[in-house]
């Protein structure tokens, strides 16, 4: 829902495509385009179907670690303050080595012929209202004031 409501936003014609039928859609002209991250496209060699690659970091997808109540209530403090620490370094750890190897992968099609396109941000950003309001609705405020900050700390 966020993926199609972001691109809507920005005037693409969202089409549903099987992940097993993207490449041949994409050669057959059904679509002229995908939405994938950086790894995605690189590792699955989805660049040499396609000439053009934007980054509009758009949307900002985050995983989180998770225990339960019983189990975290079976640890001690000093072991939960390890938990927190050691989570929040693996986190800017994973961050770092995630960056590094997206540019790598970015220069790596750049040789390959692909025109990586960075373009300014801000009118991307100011055409996210209507998908943000749909965001919004679905996650609740509170969830989604918390998205927007935890994007903002990151830029």
């Amino acid at each position: 829902m966020t993926y199609q409501a972001a691109m809507e936003a920005i005037g693409a014609n969202v089409q549903t495509i099987s992940f097993s039928e993207l490449v041949m859609a994409m050669r057959q002209g059904v679509v002229d385009g995908q939405e994938n991250p950086i790894g995605v496209i690189y590792n699955l060699k989805l660049y040499e179907s396609q000439k053009y690659i934007s980054i509009i970091n758009y949307l900002y997808s985050s995983m989180v670690h998770v225990v339960s109540k019983d189990a975290w209530s079976r640890l001690t403090e000093e072991q939960q303050q390890i938990v927190r620490e050691e989570s929040d370094a693996a986190r800017l750890l994973m961050r770092k080595l995630s960056r590094a190897e997206e540019l790598k992968q970015i220069e790596d099609m750049r040789a390959k012929g692909i025109v990586i396109d960075e373009p300014e941000l801000a009118a991307f950003q100011a055409m996210m209202e209507p998908a943000y309001k749909q965001i919004r609705a679905k996650v609740g405020a509170a969830n989604f004031d918390k998205w927007i900050e935890m994007t903002e700390s990151v830029k």
